[in-house]
C-alpha cells in the first residue's frame, strides 16, 4: 500500500512539473523531478522514472560490480515534454579510511541537445558559485543542504566535516554544443565496514 501511495504522489508531481515548464526548460524540469526532488535516492528516482510516459529501461537495465568497490547503476531513456533524455542512477560504497566505507547515491540526466536555458535555470536553483577547479565545459558545485538553502563548501576541511555529517552534495554540470548533462551526488556519512 505504501508503494501505491508513493506512486500516486510521484505521478501527481510528475504531471505538475511537466505542465509548469516551458519547452526550453524541460531539461531543468527533468533534473528537478528525477534527481533533485528525490534527493537522488535510487528507489525514489526509479519510481519517478517509471511514472514517466515513454520511459524505456536500457538493455541490460542495470549493472553492478564489486571491483574496485561495490557499485550499481541503472539507466532509462525518457521522453519528457517531447524531449528525449537518458536518466541514470548509481550507488557506490568506496573505502573511507582503513575501517569505514563512504556510501554515495547519484542521479544524472543527459540530453543530446543545447540546453542553455535549462542550464541557466539549474544554476539559478543552485544559487552558489562553482568550485574553482571547474573548467569552461564542466562545472563542479560542492555544497551542503541547510533546509532549502544550499551553501558552498570551500576548502578541504569544510568538505570533510560535511561528509562526516552526511550532508555533502556534488552537482556536476557538463555543457558542450549539442550535449548537456547534470549529475547530482549525495555522500552519506561514513559507516563502519563489515568484517566478512
Amino acid at each position: 500500500m505504501r508503494n501505491l501511495g508513493l506512486s500516486v504522489v510521484i505521478v501527481i508531481v510528475f504531471s505538475i512539473a511537466a505542465r509548469g515548464q516551458s519547452a526550453d526548460e524541460s531539461f531543468y524540469a527533468a533534473f528537478k523531478t528525477f534527481c533533485a526532488d528525490t534527493g537522488a535516492a535510487p528507489d525514489l528516482v526509479k519510481a519517478a522514472i517509471e511514472a514517466a510516459p515513454f520511459a524505456m529501461p536500457h538493455n541490460p537495465p542495470n549493472a553492478s560490480t564489486i571491483v574496485p568497490y561495490p557499485m550499481t547503476t541503472a539507466g532509462w531513456d525518457v521522453n519528457w515534454n517531447g524531449h528525449r533524455y537518458t536518466v541514470n542512477i548509481g550507488t557506490s560504497q568506496a573505502p573511507y579510511g582503513p575501517d569505514r566505507k563512504q556510501e554515495a547515491v547519484s542521479c544524472s540526466v543527459l540530453s543530446l541537445a543545447d540546453e542553455n536555458t535549462s542550464i541557466a535555470a539549474i544554476r539559478k536553483w543552485l544559487g552558489i558559485q562553482p568550485d574553482p577547479n571547474s573548467s569552461s565545459g564542466t562545472m563542479y558545485y560542492n555544497y551542503r543542504e541547510d533546509g532549502s538553502a544550499r551553501v558552498a563548501l570551500i576548502g578541504d576541511a569544510a568538505v570533510k566535516s560535511t561528509i562526516a555529517e552526511g550532508k555533502a552534495w556534488l552537482l556536476t554540470v557538463r555543457q558542450q554544443p549539442n550535449v548537456a548533462s547534470v549529475q547530482l551526488m549525495h555522500f552519506q556519512a561514513p559507516t563502519p565496514r563489515s568484517s566478512n
